[in-house]
């Protein structure tokens, strides 16, 4: 930006040439002729991405998981859906895909989590969960509930709450019946939720 010296204040744009005004003095700027392309490879890529995050917490939304999110997103002065996508956008890819289930959460809040989470099938298709800490008195909120969550390889943008799941934290294990096709993935996501509905652990995630 220059500074010039002229008896006209002008201020404003004259073709390719921005004129404006700052504590007396009077300066230009050249405009560029012409604005990069907005669409490039990487730009699309990016957007891609946003749209199939956006794919999936609508699906999410067919879910109980859409208050949880609702709930913790007020709780950090967001909207669920804001607090989502700063969580998980980076667990997508621009072809439609979750790139980390590891990293990816389906729910995200203060409370505790456990320790060594595991999970077990028996022949008859039945998921067993343990967690450490059961008769720990380090945990203060024993009476926490567990939440499950699916959510298969063939169709990882259905996720399916595990109704049959009513346990608590200070109850260290969870049985529940698993429907399933041969050889194909389940992804468990396990999160605990206060007595008040009110406050939640980040989800944690096995593969069964």
């Amino acid at each position: 930006m220059a500074e010039i010296s002229s008896i006209f204040k002008i201020k404003g744009r004259i073709g390719n040439t921005i004129f404006c005004g700052r504590n007396g003095k009077y300066y230009a700027r050249a405009v560029p002729a012409s604005v990069s392309n907005p669409n490039t490879e990487k730009q699309q890529a990016v957007r891609d991405r946003f749209r199939v995050a956006v794919r999936f917490y609508q699906r999410l939304k067919e879910t109980p998981l859409e208050e949880v999110w609702r709930r913790s997103g007020k709780n950090a002065k967001l909207t669920g859906f804001a607090l989502f996508m700063r969580e998980n956008l980076k667990m997508f890819d621009h072809r439609g895909k979750i790139v980390d289930y590891d990293g990816l959460r389906l729910a995200t809040g203060n409370r505790d989590g456990v320790y060594d989470l595991s999970a077990s099938v028996d022949d008859g298709n039945r998921v067993t969960l343990r967690w450490a800490g059961a008769d720990d008195s380090a945990y203060l909120d024993q009476n926490d509930r567990l939440m499950v969550v699916l959510l298969r390889g063939d169709r990882a943008f259905s996720p399916e709450v595990v109704e049959e799941v009513q346990v608590t934290r200070g109850e260290g294990m969870a049985v529940f019946p698993l429907y399933r096709v041969k050889d194909v993935p389940v992804h468990v996501y396990c999160f605990f939720v206060s007595p008040s509905f009110s406050a939640f652990s980040n989800s944690q995630h096995v593969v069964v």
